[in-house]
């Protein structure tokens, strides 16, 4: 089991817990349950960074605590980033001469 966080309201925080990273988990607490890994891994927050930013959200009486049942699941590349379209044209050509793929198959003539 794990434990996911959500707050029900936003809030201003002190001062020591007002940079990037704060509301960067913030943000994402406000739009659906986040845990401990995720604040770790997306906003850079070290264990007693998350820890004074619960503690904090418990006194301001805006954190709902989920617990979740832990699966360990693979995730497609296909959902984790987005596919990249491939360009047509002189675009292609130029990115194809650019990255080295292979030499260009028309040339212009002179």
């Amino acid at each position: 089991m794990t434990t996911a966080y959500r707050i029900n309201r936003w809030v201003e925080l002190p001062s020591q817990l007002k940079g990037i990273r704060f509301r960067k988990v913030l943000t994402a607490m406000s739009v659906g349950a986040i845990d401990a890994r995720w604040m770790s891994t997306q906003a850079q927050l070290s264990p007693q960074e998350q820890a004074a930013l619960l503690q904090q959200l418990r006194l301001e009486g805006v954190l709902t605590e989920v617990t979740l049942p832990t699966l360990d699941v693979g995730v497609d590349s296909f959902f984790v980033e987005p596919q990249q379209r491939r360009r047509h044209g002189l675009l292609a050509h130029m990115q194809d001469w650019l990255l080295e793929r292979g030499p260009v198959s028309r040339r212009r003539a002179s």
